[in-house]
């Protein structure tokens, strides 16, 4: 794994401890989340496939951590961070 990739790894781990689900700022705090996550991956040479599929790893194991945690794990969540790193990779 590439060091960027841990890095973010980390940075979505980091957010296993939030709880609460609102259509507003989190929503938009996961698109922008899924966004900066395919734009690193694009900016080191990754492809747009690679982008979205890094993008939607990343969320997918935040919610995975919120789910094991006691948090709120929202398929909403994942599809509003999938949502921003497909709109990252296809924008360029």
């Amino acid at each position: 794994m590439r060091r960027l990739e841990a890095a973010l790894l980390a940075l979505a781990l980091a957010g296993c401890a939030t709880t609460g689900d609102s259509w507003g700022r989190d929503k938009f705090l996961h698109f922008a989340a899924g966004a900066a996550v395919a734009t690193a991956v694009r900016s080191t040479g990754g492809d747009d496939a690679d982008a979205v599929f890094v993008a939607v790893s990343v969320g997918a194991v935040k919610e995975g951590c919120d789910a094991s945690s006691g948090g709120d794990a929202s398929w909403w969540d994942l599809l509003w961070t999938a949502l921003g790193g497909a709109a990252a990779a296809i924008a360029r």
